[in-house]
């Protein structure tokens, strides 16, 4: 009886396990090359719940402690290339953003267009850093996009003012993410 219960049990419990869960994160950050404006957008997906978070970066800045002040002045005298990171990390304390969070119903299209995005993760990836983009762009916005799975990998591409043609999937993922950011922005 019990290995009729313990057979019974992996029938029940091993297809459950085999599955996937739909747990994943999409980062997309947007930043364009003349205005240097800002635009994060993340959907964060599970089985039970989807939220979309957007944060725009507002045009005036915070500002820095005196300490942080004084180090940037320092960094700027001293013409030292090596502390850029170290400057662009103070030039972030000072930014400010809006944000804004969206529940997404299971039944929205943008769920399964991120779903498709997240499956071909590994190819898209590959397939940013071997293509070559010969496009001659002279003002355009840079888009990084991160998939997360649920174990905590990430998957980074680039592209630059991706099109239907350059770059359908990716173009195809931040079309539908900025419409169901519009269509909430319209509700409210």
């Amino acid at each position: 009886m019990k290995t009729l219960i313990a057979v019974l049990s992996l029938f029940f419990i091993l297809p459950t396990l085999s599955q996937e869960m739909k747990t994943y994160k999409i980062s997309i950050s947007e930043r364009t090359s003349i205005k240097q404006e800002y635009q994060e957008m993340e959907l964060l997906r599970s089985d039970t719940r989807n939220l979309l978070i957007v944060k725009n970066q507002k045009k005036e800045l915070l500002p820095l402690s005196e300490q942080d002040s004084l180090r940037i002045v320092a960094i700027m005298k001293s013409n030292d290339k090596d502390m850029k990171d170290e400057m662009l990390s103070l030039y972030r304390k000072s930014l400010a953003y809006e944000v804004d969070s969206i529940k997404i119903n299971p039944e929205n299209q943008v769920l399964e267009i991120a779903d498709k995005f997240f499956n071909n993760r590994e190819r898209l990836k590959k397939q940013a850093t071997e293509h070559k983009d010969n496009r001659i762009i002279l003002d355009g916005t840079i888009y990084q996009i991160t998939v997360t799975d649920s174990k905590g990998v990430a998957y980074v591409s680039y592209a630059h003012s991706p099109s239907k043609e350059s770059h359908p999937e990716i173009y195809e993922l931040i079309s539908s993410l900025g419409n169901t950011y519009t269509a909430h922005q319209i509700k409210k």
